[in-house]
């Protein structure tokens, strides 16, 4: 018997060191590019071109 696997959609925003919308960034959002995915958080953001990851920006400074 299978089952279906249910995801957890992560926001990047979440996990970045800039704050939206103050960052001014441009994002891309899932509604927008995974629309035929199906169940979907509408507003998580995918992509966006000002991500900064908060563990190499602490690794930068040591």
């Amino acid at each position: 018997m299978e089952q279906e696997k249910g995801y957890q959609t992560l926001n990047m925003c979440d996990f970045c060191v800039n704050s939206f919308p103050a960052c001014e960034a441009r994002p891309i959002f899932s509604k927008a590019a995974l629309a035929d995915q199906g169940d979907l958080v509408p507003d998580a953001i995918i992509a966006c071109d000002k991500y900064r990851n908060p563990v190499a920006s602490l690794l930068n400074f040591c």
